[in-house]
């Protein structure tokens, strides 16, 4: 069996909030919609039908970027980090042949809630791990 463990998603209700809710976005976005680039980012078929290449191919999922924290202020990027967990837990439950695991995305602008948000991820949600980027709001460490 393959396990891919760096796979990027954009879970439908997370990419539809990131659209309506996100001010500047066009900005904060490397390209001005990933998913219209990355078709596979967010459709599922699209995606199984590459996996369906690969004999026993199954992936670990994780939000592709940019992090909520780097586009959004809270309280919103802990209400995006909340629908993106949620949204990978239904996904790695509904296709278990599919997705071996998620990856939970945290608000790592509002310390308190990202706290919060990866002790809901790993012990209510299930996700396996979380995802920090190597920098964040601009400061590697």
């Amino acid at each position: 069996m393959i396990i891919d463990v760096y796979n990027h998603i954009l879970p439908k209700r997370y990419q539809e909030m990131v659209e309506k809710k996100v001010v500047g976005r066009d900005k904060a976005l490397p390209s001005s919609n990933w998913a219209k680039i990355v078709y596979t980012l967010v459709d599922l078929d699209a995606r199984f039908r590459i996996m369906d290449a690969f004999d026993e191919y199954i992936q670990v999922i994780s939000v592709s970027s940019p992090p909520n924290y780097s586009i959004a202020q809270p309280p919103l990027s802990v209400d995006l980090a909340r629908v993106a967990n949620d949204e990978l837990a239904e996904l790695v439950q509904k296709y278990p042949d599919r997705f071996a695991a998620g990856v939970a995305t945290l608000p790592m602008n509002d310390p308190d809630q990202t706290v919060i948000e990866a002790e809901r991820a790993m012990k209510d949600l299930r996700l396996r791990g979380v995802e920090i980027y190597t920098d964040i709001l601009r400061k590697t460490h």
